[in-house]
């Protein structure tokens, strides 16, 4: 999933926690394998070349679209799973190890393209649990279902004891380990990755960051594109935020929730935060000052899912 994966279980039974933690490996191999945009093997290429015909989908694959198109409905737009030919366009159009340093305007990225629509163009059958995707469109899955591979690896995992998954920074706990009451999780200062700029202590919740910090390549014209495709506008989008980390239920709302809180930018992002119970956020922003919500600010007084780490917040 061109990230990094890492899996922790406590369990008093060698022989049931290797099997789970190997288990957890194959599971994401597959998901790999079924919801990549780069093979033209996996089961995304294969729904994305049929667009305007009825695609007979996996029922992992037709749970994800339907969750996609939930979370777009849920963040007005915000979250919309159409973007893959303004990601191509953007220069995002081979895995981020392959773009190094090359400037956007490459062949392949010229000839990208495809159009940008609401997600609710999407037509999913669930009797037949076909998915149809309008003939000008094609989908990329990347952050939900590196979301959706997260919980359901966790909820398996957790079949063998306390447990945490981590797929590239998207985290869920279920369980602590013996003698201990949270999972801490550092959160890095974007600046200076040597330090962290708050340590949250969870358990049984889920958290996730998205930001600019490192997956961005330069433009031939100067400045910088990224990943995080604005639907509105249809290129890289412009905040003040450089990276956001969101709290929620599962990693799927935590993946969604902090690519929303990044798009709306700092004021409105944290404000959308507060006004639903179950999240709480923290944004580093691009001036290097960092902002948590109202909800999170209640948590640490309460002394249940934070403390500030040693030295200076910005």
């Amino acid at each position: 999933m061109n990230t990094d994966v890492s899996a922790w279980v406590w369990s008093d039974y060698p022989h049931v926690a290797q099997p789970a933690l190997l288990g957890v490996e194959r599971f994401f191999r597959e998901a790999h394998a079924r919801f990549t945009r780069f093979e033209a093997t996996s089961e995304l290429s294969a729904l994305n070349a049929a667009a305007g015909q009825p695609f007979r989908a996996s029922p992992q694959m037709f749970e994800v679209v339907d969750l996609a198109r939930k979370f777009s409905t849920l963040t007005g737009g915000l979250f919309n799973p159409t973007i893959l030919g303004a990601l191509e366009a953007a220069g995002y159009d081979r895995t981020f190890a392959a773009i190094g340093r090359e400037p956007d305007g490459d062949p392949r990225s010229a000839a990208a393209g495809s159009a940008i629509r609401a997600a609710a163009t999407i037509r999913l059958d669930a009797a037949q649990r076909t998915i149809t995707l309008p003939i000008d469109v094609r989908i990329d899955l990347g952050g939900i279902a590196k979301g959706w591979a997260a919980q359901q690896a966790t909820q398996q995992l957790a079949q063998a004891g306390p447990c945490l998954v981590d797929a590239g920074g998207d985290m869920r706990t279920i369980g602590v380990a013996p003698g201990t009451t949270h999972w801490l999780i550092e959160v890095v200062d974007p600046f200076d990755r040597a330090r962290d700029v708050l340590t949250l202590r969870l358990r049984d919740q889920a958290v996730a960051t998205s930001g600019i910090d490192r997956r961005k390549w330069p433009r031939r014209a100067g400045g910088w594109q990224h990943h995080l495709i604005d639907p509105r506008t249809g290129r890289s989008a412009d905040s003040d935020v450089l990276t956001a980390t969101v709290i929620a239920p599962t990693t799927v709302e935590a993946e969604v929730y902090a690519k929303m809180v990044f798009l709306l930018g700092s004021e409105a992002g944290l404000q959308f935060v507060d006004e639903h119970p179950t999240l709480a956020a923290c944004v580093v922003l691009t001036s290097g000052a960092v902002r948590i919500s109202a909800s999170l600010l209640r948590a640490a007084q309460l002394d249940r899912h934070l403390t500030y780490a040693a030295g200076p917040v910005r």
